[in-house]
């Protein structure tokens, strides 16, 4: 019964993290965004 009730549960976190994950995905596109504008622009100076 433990075991049934610990893979249940681990399915909704799963779900969970997947519903959450467009989220965290546009912000780490973002942030590469950010990026590599900086290291573009390092390398425009050198």
């Amino acid at each position: 019964r433990d075991a049934l009730y610990n893979s249940r549960s681990s399915t909704r976190f799963t779900a969970l993290k997947t519903f959450h994950s467009p989220i965290k995905t546009s912000y780490e596109i973002e942030c590469e965004k950010a990026h590599h504008e900086k290291y573009r622009q390092a390398n425009e100076e050198l």
